[in-house]
């Protein structure tokens, strides 16, 4: 606006300063300047009015600009606060990641450790599963021998009672065989001194009906237990002989029979046989003849067999007794203990030496209750039943020996059971 004033005054100042002669041509100059002015003016109005429109225009959009600052200012307060939280949520999710990330490497080791597990239980159900079915192979091999053994067992249900009633009598009877002896050594005892007094009587008397009595009764006591030894299968003669040898001592001052008269008596042949009786009944205090078990099955015989291990065929040197477990072994007759332990394929064995060179032996026991060098009486405990050195099962190995030779241990058994019955009534 002031541009325009300042331009109207000048053109004014020209105007007024022209000369007359020259005013048509200022008057055109001033109705140009005039027009030049109003179009100046028109523009300047325009101008103005666009100006305050647009200064309004200005006012406004400033005002806006104000607001739009101030929201964004707030709308930035608002993202940076947006932006912390954020921030704080994003490291809450890297902590949380950071502990998903640990389980699931937990998870993981884990899962590796139940997989070596699993492949390790997999292996052993294989071999479970083998054994299962080796146990089905085996339960149905014993549920046939379990057949096969009822069917045996059904069949010695019946000889078992008879055999519990025999073995019973028997054990009764063997029970008294100890008794027996010792009143078989009190008869000896009374035998020499009931001797000794007929000897003195038919010496003085000669009393021929007793002597004859005397040796018809010594003849028939002898030839019945010789007749009963002979059952055994032993040198019957080349025992009483031993037996004479470890008879009880004699002695005395030496003095010839009959020498108050001078004249020497004949040899009375009644001493001998009673001598003969005297080592008779030794034996039968000193050989084997009881039962090494109270209760037993025999399962094995004397001689030639079948080995039980290999199959060919073999010498079996003694019986073979089958018994319940810890079923105790009793020695057969009185003697000494001259081995008492192991003994090759025989295993865990005692030896009894009995004298006369007769010996017996017991093998495969599972305990020895006896030492070298110790006395045992007739049915003294000597160990438990077992299956030790060269055995196949439970039993008892049972030999009879003369110097060294086995001989049949059922012929001594049946001696034995024979000699209870025969003098049994007589010596008790």
């Amino acid at each position: 606006m002031k541009f325009v004033m300042t331009l109207l005054r000048r053109l004014g100042d020209i105007a007024l300063s022209t000369r007359p002669g020259r005013w048509f041509h200022s008057y055109r100059w001033t109705l140009a300047a005039a027009v030049v002015l109003c179009v100046i003016s028109a523009w300047g109005t325009i101008t103005n009015i666009a100006y305050v429109k647009a200064y309004g225009l200005w006012t406004e959009t400033v005002d806006d600009v104000k607001h739009f600052e101030l929201t964004y200012k707030r709308m930035l307060a608002d993202a940076q606060e947006s932006q912390v939280a954020f921030l704080d949520e994003i490291k809450n999710f890297e902590d949380a990641g950071d502990q998903q990330r640990g389980a699931i490497h937990a998870m993981r080791t884990l899962r590796h450790t139940l997989i070596s597990q699993l492949e390790r239980q997999e292996g052993q159900l294989k071999q479970i599963e083998m054994q299962r079915q080796a146990a089905n192979q085996l339960i149905s091999t014993f549920e046939s021998s379990i057949s096969e053994t009822e069917s045996l067992l059904a069949n010695a249900v019946a000889e078992k009672v008879d055999l519990k009633q025999r073995l019973d009598a028997a054990e009764a009877q063997l029970t008294e065989i100890s008794q027996q002896r010792d009143a078989g050594e009190r008869v000896e005892m009374g035998l020499r001194w009931r001797l000794t007094k007929l000897e003195s009587e038919l010496q003085d008397q000669q009393n021929e009906g007793a002597q004859l009595w005397l040796k018809d009764w010594a003849l028939g006591r002898s030839e019945a237990l010789e007749q009963l030894f002979l059952q055994t299968g032993l040198d019957l003669n080349l025992l009483i002989a031993r037996a004479g040898d470890i008879e009880l001592g004699q002695g005395g001052p030496f003095q010839l029979a009959g020498a108050e008269t001078g004249t020497a008596k004949p040899v009375d042949t009644i001493t001998g046989d009673i001598q003969r009786l005297v080592a008779l009944q030794t034996l039968a205090r000193t050989l084997p003849l009881g039962v090494p078990l109270d209760h037993y099955t025999l399962t094995s015989s004397f001689g030639k067999r079948s080995d039980p291990i290999t199959g060919e065929l073999a010498f079996h040197g003694g019986l073979d007794f089958g018994a319940a477990p810890n079923s105790k072994i009793r020695a057969t007759a009185p003697g000494r203990v001259t081995h008492a332990g192991p003994l090759g394929p025989y295993g865990n064995t005692v030896e009894i030496d009995h004298g006369m060179g007769v010996t017996t032996r017991f093998g495969h026991m599972k305990e020895v209750t006896v030492a070298v060098g110790q006395d045992v009486s007739y049915r003294d405990v000597i160990g438990v039943i077992g299956s030790t050195g060269r055995s196949t099962g439970r039993h008892l190995h049972y030999e009879v020996r003369l110097d060294g030779e086995p001989y049949d241990p059922a012929k001594f058994l049946d001696t034995g059971r024979n000699l209870v019955w025969a003098f049994g009534a007589d010596q008790s």
